[in-house]
């Protein structure tokens, strides 16, 4: 079997987890249904991220304005990755200024959410370390609660806990392979399958919430007729 009709048999979310590597495929598919907004706002980050640096090697003047205002986009545009990717996985298509105007409203929600997420982070550290490994993976959902149901900031934290239990591994997997591919792109050649990879916490998400891809989309397929209506 080719790579093409692997891809094209390959189901939206696995019925049973391969493994971070073996997710790997699974996302690539994801991200090449809505490939142009994902990759004009992963440039877009990519650029931003350099900003300060250029703005502030020119002197002091604006360099706070300028922080806070690249700060400000740059949570925009990682909003809109994850709804870029959400709807990828979801097989739904999705353009870049739908996907900008729809992250602007969770910018708040979103900011609070990064925030408290930070802490948690520090304060299990803090805590001689492990901590973090147990609850960073139970709280790495949360954005994904808030943007695709659009939940509270407490109700995110709370579905992540409770739907990533028993999943801790997977989560670690995945980052594990993501610094991997970080690593490579110092060789470049791991920008690519790096960029491929941004769906894998997408694909975790709907894992652990049961399916929820396969319900939707028997939901909206049309029921079929009583066998009285087709005679």
């Amino acid at each position: 079997m080719d790579n093409q009709t692997t891809a094209n048999t390959l189901p939206a979310v696995p019925t049973r987890w391969p493994g971070a590597f073996g997710i790997y495929e699974y996302s690539k598919n994801a991200v090449k249904f809505n490939l142009n907004p994902l990759l004009l706002f992963a440039v877009a980050s990519l650029i931003i991220t350099f900003l300060p640096e250029l703005f502030l090697s020119k002197g002091d003047n604006g360099s706070g304005f300028i922080s806070i205002l690249v700060n400000v986009l740059g949570l925009v545009l990682q909003i809109a990755i994850t709804i870029i990717v959400l709807k990828a996985v979801k097989r739904e298509r999705i353009s870049a200024n739908e996907a900008f105007s729809q992250s602007t409203k969770f910018i708040v929600k979103y900011f609070f959410l990064m925030i408290l997420l930070g802490l948690a982070a520090a304060a299990s550290l803090l805590l001689f370390i492990v901590p973090f490994f147990i609850v960073m993976p139970r709280l790495i959902l949360a954005p994904y609660f808030m943007i695709d149901k659009n939940l509270g900031i407490g109700e995110s934290i709370n579905k992540s806990w409770e739907q990533t239990k028993g999943h801790s591994l997977k989560v670690w997997g995945i980052l594990g392979v993501t610094f991997l591919m970080a690593i490579a792109c110092l060789l470049l050649v791991g920008i690519y399958f790096l960029f491929m990879y941004t769906a894998s916490s997408a694909i975790l998400y709907f894992f652990v919430t049961s399916g929820s891809i396969n319900q939707e989309t028997h939901a909206s397929s049309p029921s079929p007729k009583p066998l009285s209506e087709q005679n």
